[in-house]
């Protein structure tokens, strides 16, 4: 028996599944459970903010602690990261358990599921019991039954993998740990917070309210908490992937020259905020996350101008680039795209989050670079035309 479970866990880590068919494969099934949620949830997502929670929060929340579970297993059995990331994908549909139960324990009334919210200590209490004793809002009895099925999952993939007893335990714990510390992420932020003299709950925090002129609901920055995470763990999962490819990458993206753009949007920033006199920067953390998402927007959109560059002038680059990863063979130009597209999603994410003529400028931007570098147009042919658009 354990021999033909093995031998199906080695035929999950080998089957055939490329970057863009795991990505697609998690956001149906990240779909499927927002829609199950909305119906087992009380506070129904159906609301003019449920498109911020149900494709931009959620799913960033999802992929993130699904990375972070893979680092944590790779680095418990030193298996590759995709293989492990494989084992995820099939284990990922268990996230549509928890809306069902809890339709089915409340007889389709459905309760609160939310981040469990409290004070350090409250926290300590739930993380030691499992969150027993649902309160009415937090983690529902199908949340609990969703994470004990995780973590028997998780048990049974480190002991078959390994057939170390301690090993599994160390597995379960350091899984159930990181997964509650998802869980509770708003709480916890408000306590680190409030270690500077605040004095807030989290309800204060992270209400929706106006925010440097702007209106942002708890989606809004909860998306900005998770933001900067994904990039991180992105990036961890690239090098992890294949480091000489990863080196190749960072080599090209020409920092300096991003530099350039990022000087005009801090002199913006700068120019924005010097009129706001009535606003303190930093009464709350989330400022300082909208320009970090401000600046990596900008980064991503100008890296994504940068890939049209290279996917167009791989025959020139021979000549005059011999270096450039297209042109040495290193990166493929199937992978070239793949990362390309991942950085025109991730830099439009981030200015839809920042507000919508943030979002315009950037798509303005990408759309620019892309005529004047893609044919048809190709427009960095005509000279003084080619300054112009620049």
């Amino acid at each position: 028996m354990v021999k033909k479970l093995k031998k199906f866990i080695s035929s999950l880590e080998n089957s055939r599944v490329s970057f863009g068919g795991l990505l697609i494969t998690f956001l149906c099934i990240i779909l499927l459970r927002n829609f199950l949620e909305a119906f087992s949830d009380q506070d129904n997502y159906w609301t003019p903010v449920s498109f911020l929670a149900n494709f931009i929060h959620f799913p960033m929340f999802y992929i993130s602690l699904l990375l972070a579970l893979a680092f944590f297993v790779r680095w418990l059995i030193g298996e590759r990261i995709m293989s492990v990331t494989k084992i995820m994908l099939f284990f990922f549909p268990v996230i549509l358990l928890a809306p069902i139960v809890d339709l089915l324990l409340s007889q389709g009334q459905g309760y609160n599921m939310s981040y469990l919210l409290g004070d350090f200590s409250g926290l300590i209490h739930k993380f030691i019991t499992f969150s027993r004793g649902f309160s009415g809002r937090g983690a529902t009895p199908g949340i609990r039954t969703e994470l004990a099925v995780i973590l028997f999952l998780l048990a049974a993939y480190l002991y078959l993998k390994t057939g170390k007893i301690l090993l599994t335990l160390m597995g379960i714990i350091g899984s159930y740990v990181i997964i509650f510390v998802f869980g509770s992420l708003p709480s916890l932020i408000t306590e680190l917070w409030n270690l500077k003299g605040t004095d807030m709950i989290t309800g204060e925090l992270f209400a929706g309210n106006v925010l440097l002129h702007h209106f942002y609901s708890f989606n809004h920055k909860m998306s900005f908490v998770f933001y900067p995470i994904l990039l991180i763990e992105l990036g961890i999962c690239f090098w992890m992937y294949d480091s000489v490819k990863f080196k190749m990458v960072v080599k090209n993206l020409r920092l300096f020259r991003v530099l350039h753009y990022l000087f005009m949007l801090g002199f913006g920033i700068f120019l924005g905020y010097k009129g706001m006199t009535t606003i303190s920067f930093f009464d709350t953390p989330f400022p300082v996350l909208i320009i970090v998402a401000s600046v990596c927007s900008v980064a991503l959109a100008w890296w994504f101008a940068l890939g049209i560059n290279d996917l167009h002038d791989v025959e020139t680059d021979k000549i005059t680039n011999p270096t450039r990863p297209l042109v040495t063979g290193i990166i493929t130009v199937n992978e070239y795209k793949s990362l390309n597209l991942l950085f025109i999603i991730l830099s439009l994410i981030a200015a839809w989050l920042i507000r919508y003529p943030f979002f315009v400028a950037i798509l303005l931007s990408i759309a620019l670079s892309y005529i004047y570098s893609a044919h048809p147009f190709r427009l960095k042919r005509y000279v003084f035309l080619s300054t112009f658009i620049l």
